[in-house]
């Protein structure tokens, strides 16, 4: 992309941002010193989980960087909620790796290099629409490693496979343009812009493969919030409605009255909702322990037995 076309990009992103969702290759310089997936937040997670403080992780839609959540970082503070966006490859900060079109493959990455930081407090999940599926399996990614995720929030997204496969995926660029446009999620300048288009149209398509070709099979035992709109035709009510048949766990289900991108509204209550959901279930209390003299029954190696 030429240096002009970048900073009118930029410009137009950092105007609209907090109403539009498509954030794929916003031009902001890699931070090196950050997390691949943590790109403003990295050392700030694992600080905050060990100190108690709730962390919410963040996942955007499909052709969505983890800047979509930057405006709710400031109004999460103000919660208690430290708000932590996550970035897929292929798209902004991580613009120079190749999208993945594998869930499984997608998930072990993540929980690979980010099990350390989510284990080290309490979290909840959050993610809107691809996001929301990304978010499902890697909770069950996590829960076969023996890693808890307090909470999951899945946004705009139906369980069904068969319902998500529309073939969106092998759309050539005019209709996939089209539909762009009909879903209301980029800004009608950034359409026009054939030369940034044709940038993100890989990232596009291979997020759009990915939901279109992944079926969820495990089991969530968490607790579950599933989120709708009422005027959302691509995760209408029932079929958002559908994931509790995989929850073992609390449920529930919010509906807006929106679209499927209700977020732009709704920011405040979704946020206020994490934070009270965090405040009923306050951490447990940890264990009192004595260390033992040489006296008291040792375990392996002089620990205490258990």
């Amino acid at each position: 992309m030429s240096s002009a076309a970048g900073r009118a990009v930029r410009h137009l992103f950092l105007r609209r941002l907090p109403g539009q969702c498509m954030t794929v290759f916003l031009s902001i310089p890699p931070r090196i010193e950050a997390s691949r997936w943590l790109p403003w937040t990295d050392s700030g997670a694992n600080e905050s989980g060990m100190n108690g403080r709730p962390r919410l992780f963040c996942l955007p839609h499909a052709g969505g960087s983890a800047a979509l959540f930057r405006p709710w970082m400031r109004a999460a503070q103000a919660r208690g909620i430290v708000l932590c966006p996550v970035e897929l490859p292929g798209r902004g900060t991580w613009r120079d790796a190749a999208p993945r079109r594998d869930m499984r493959a997608l998930v072990t990455a993540m929980a690979d290099d980010l099990a350390p930081t989510l284990a080290s407090g309490r979290c909840a999940l959050f993610g809107h629409s691809l996001g929301g599926l990304v978010c499902a399996f890697l909770a069950d990614e996590l829960k076969h490693r023996g890693i808890a995720v307090d909470r999951l929030y899945l946004s705009a997204i139906a369980l069904d496979r068969g319902w998500r496969d529309r073939g969106w995926s092998a759309l050539d660029d005019a209709a996939l343009c089209g539909l762009l446009a009909l879903s209301d999620a980029t800004p009608p300048e950034i359409l026009a812009n054939a030369e940034f288009m044709s940038r993100a149209m890989p990232t596009i398509r291979a997020d759009l493969a990915l939901a279109e070709q992944s079926s969820f099979g495990g089991t969530l035992d968490m607790s579950v919030t599933v989120m709708s709109g009422t005027h959302d035709d691509v995760a209408p009510f029932a079929r958002v409605a559908e994931w509790q048949r995989v929850c073992s766990g609390p449920f529930r289900h919010i509906e807006y009255p929106e679209g499927h991108h209700f977020l732009r509204q709704r920011l405040g209550d979704i946020l206020s909702r994490v934070a009270a959901d965090f405040a009923a279930a306050p951490p447990a209390a940890p264990e009192s322990s004595t260390t033992p003299s040489p006296a008291m029954s040792p375990g392996v190696d002089g620990l205490p037995t258990s």
